[in-house]
């Protein structure tokens, strides 16, 4: 085992920005190696034995189910605990809940609505504990984008990608990614939201190193143009999580819509992506959905082997 996978075990994984250039791509190569063997029907049992808890404040499909079938597959388990059906919903501190679970689990992988709350679990356990969405990052997802991209334009680095939807965890896992793997990337965002700013800093920081362009905009099309890769996101914030935003209801869906037209603008070989759920006919119309250049349902599997890949590198 290299000295880059060797340095993940044990490992959180709190922000996406938490992890090297080197150890992105090794993940991406685990991934690729797990895919092939699941092509052949092999599955190696190397965390046989060991529990993953995961902790959800709402609900998921695609992370939820992502994280079982890799653990299982792994040989280990999973307990699914929804914030409701526990104490910390009646008030028990994080730090609590932390070290009950440091003496029962092997690893935690939470989806939080407070940022706070991931950062406290993780300075309470010294078990592993995985960011699986909070407000301002969303990691491992992040790495499926990474291995899909990848897979399908052979390189990372020299692309550019426009972001187009809500800024919330995907969006500010991109911004910092991109720029550290010299991807320059356009966010188009309406006005009634925000960038957090302590993000944004941060992104700056990876594109300096880079050489990477950072373009924020409020006009998709323009974004759009001559773009390799066209990331869609929810459009409408509440429709995920229940986050109502101020204004919410005065968002204009034609001005960010991706359509046949707007896709027409990136380049002829430009691929679409966006990480479900989708709402068709707000941030999508169907065609693009279901054309020739959308890879989302790739993205679910290569979404499931980069968890498959962290999990083995972490507990194993």
């Amino acid at each position: 085992m290299g000295l880059s996978r060797r340095s993940l075990r044990g490992r959180d994984i709190l922000s996406i920005n938490d992890l090297s250039r080197e150890e992105i791509y090794t993940i991406l190569e685990v991934a690729k190696e797990f895919k092939l063997e699941g092509k052949v029907g092999r599955r190696e049992r190397l965390l046989e034995g060991k529990n993953l808890a995961l902790i959800f404040a709402y609900e998921s499909t695609r992370t939820r189910i992502g994280f079982e079938a890799a653990m299982h597959q792994l040989g280990g388990d999973c307990i699914y605990l929804p914030i409701k059906t526990m104490m910390a919903a009646r008030g028990e501190p994080w730090k609590d809940t932390a070290r009950v679970l440091d003496r029962i689990v092997d690893g935690v992988a939470a989806r939080l609505l407070e940022e706070k709350a991931i950062y406290e679990l993780a300075e309470y356990a010294e078990i592993p504990v995985i960011n699986a969405s909070t407000p301002t990052d969303h990691p491992v997802q992040t790495l499926g984008e990474l291995l899909t991209i990848l897979e399908k334009k052979g390189r990372l680095e020299g692309l550019k990608i426009t972001y187009n939807g809500m800024t919330r965890a995907l969006c500010h896992s991109l911004l910092l990614v991109c720029p550290k793997l010299g991807m320059d990337i356009a966010v188009s965002y309406p006005e009634v939201y925000s960038i957090d700013e302590r993000v944004l800093e941060e992104a700056r920081r990876n594109a300096e190193e880079t050489g990477a362009e950072i373009i924020l905009t409020h006009d998709l099309k323009e974004a759009v143009k001559d773009s390799d890769v066209v990331y869609d996101c929810i459009l409408m914030r509440s429709y995920l999580a229940g986050e109502k935003v101020t204004d919410e209801d005065k968002i204009l869906i034609e001005k960010y819509q991706i359509t046949e037209d707007v896709m027409k603008l990136a380049k002829e070989d430009a691929i679409f992506m966006h990480p479900g759920p989708a709402f068709r006919g707000y941030e999508v119309t169907d065609d693009v959905i279901e054309g020739p250049q959308s890879v989302v349902w790739d993205e679910v599997e290569n979404a499931f082997y980069a968890k498959k890949a962290v999990l083995a590198l972490i507990l194993g």
